[in-house]
């Protein structure tokens, strides 16, 4: 399973070498917690440029952040974090409550298993909840839990309608031996 991991949030690519022979450079867009896991990107603004959503797994935070375009690409990139919860695994960008914003779901090692991060800014943009002068705006965004009270260490999220109802539902991939996948219907 491809999964990228790293202590701080970074674009690089450690010890490979560009055509010309030199080294890839590394770029912090952010040190500010511990241990990035499940980075996952999407353009979620309409802009052409990807985006990140990523749980730190050590610092407990889920982040969104939007790209600032190329001749801002390797400083601190604009973020807010939009949510809070023990040992965040992977996070996705989705629409899933069907309001046209874009969302952010995690998984989690911890007993909140799998949760949303709900838009409530109904911003459909994207821009709105990740402010350009850097001032987060985590009030926008509401923590809501998706699965039960069971111990479950999930790996992986993702989001489709499995069951073809028009509705996005949560799939995730358990690290213990045993349940393998697991799905959430959502119950709109």
């Amino acid at each position: 399973m491809f999964r990228l991991a790293c202590f701080a949030l970074l674009l690089s690519i450690h010890g490979t070498m560009s055509a010309a022979g030199e080294p890839w450079r590394r770029h912090t867009i952010d040190g500010s917690s511990r241990g990035a896991d499940g980075v996952r990107l999407a353009d979620v603004n309409g802009d052409g440029l990807a985006d990140i959503a990523t749980g730190w797994e050590e610092g407990g935070v889920v982040r969104a952040y939007v790209n600032p375009g190329p001749k801002e690409a390797s400083r601190p990139w604009p973020a807010v974090t939009v949510g809070s919860v023990k040992s965040p695994e992977d996070a996705v960008f989705a629409d899933l409550d069907g309001d046209g914003a874009t969302d952010v779901v995690s998984s989690t090692e911890g007993i909140d298993l799998v949760f949303s991060c709900e838009n409530a800014t109904g911003d459909k943009s994207g821009v709105r909840w990740l402010a350009y002068d850097k001032s987060p705006r985590e009030a926008a965004w509401q923590q809501r839990e998706i699965s039960g009270p069971e111990a479950i260490k999930f790996d992986r999220v993702e989001l489709l309608d499995l069951d073809r109802d028009g509705d996005l539902d949560v799939l995730c991939c358990e690290e213990r031996a045993g349940l393998g996948v697991v799905w959430y219907e959502n119950p709109r």
